[in-house]
């Protein structure tokens, strides 16, 4: 893995509430300090992952690579995070994450096995269920799954999971659901935790949701 660019940048509130009450101009915001003509994904290829605190003012920007212009972005301060996530090492952690599941196809069997075999091999699934905001309920247990799903165990009761909220895209664009998640985890499988360190976790990474935030508990 490389190593990660992190930054603290302080902003003011107008700025904060406005990225966070528009993610889309928070994307092209954060881009802005970064290099261009990297493709047509730049943020994948880039790396970058950010999280914006609007009662702090605080927003925390992550990347593969340093910024060309981090200065426009306000004023920043190096953010040092875990270097290596070795096995068996506890952190505190906090994570905005898109609050969604696709349940399973409610299509017979029968014909879902008929129906998959005349879809050659190789291109696509041949039926797709609709994803669905996880009910409240199940956002515990569906937390707990998703920290497991990328190498983290959390340790005794201290899961937390918060309000359902929405990731604003501007007026005409529906929002990301999500909800923030808090909890003392332990690393189980480092290599899976280093891969959600640097690449995020979940949907809506371009919009400000994914990046976990991890420190000493």
């Amino acid at each position: 893995m490389k190593p990660l660019f992190r930054s603290r940048i302080s902003t003011t509130r107008v700025v904060a509430e406005g990225l966070q009450d528009n993610r889309q101009h928070g994307h092209v915001h954060v881009l802005s300090a970064f290099r261009d003509g990297v493709g047509p994904s730049p943020r994948h290829h880039l790396g970058v992952l950010w999280h914006i605190d609007p009662e702090r003012k605080e927003l925390l920007v992550q990347a593969a690579e340093a910024p060309l212009e981090l200065d426009r972005l306000g004023r920043c301060s190096q953010w040092e995070g875990p270097q290596s996530l070795e096995p068996g090492r506890e952190f505190l952690l906090e994570l905005d994450r898109s609050c969604q599941k696709t349940p399973p196809s409610d299509v017979p069997e029968d014909i879902r096995a008929q129906v998959k075999a005349m879809v050659p091999k190789g291109e696509g699934r041949c039926y797709r269920s609709k994803p669905v905001i996880v009910p409240e309920q199940e956002r515990p247990d569906w937390a707990a799954a998703r920290l497991a799903a990328i190498g983290l165990e959390v340790i005794d009761d201290s899961l937390q999971v918060g309000n359902l909220r929405f990731a604003p895209l501007g007026a005409k664009r529906k929002g990301i659901p999500y909800v923030s998640i808090a909890s003392r985890v332990r690393v189980a499988d480092a290599p899976k935790a280093e891969l959600a360190l640097h690449g995020g976790t979940g949907k809506g990474k371009n919009y400000g949701l994914g990046l976990l935030r991890l420190s000493a508990p």
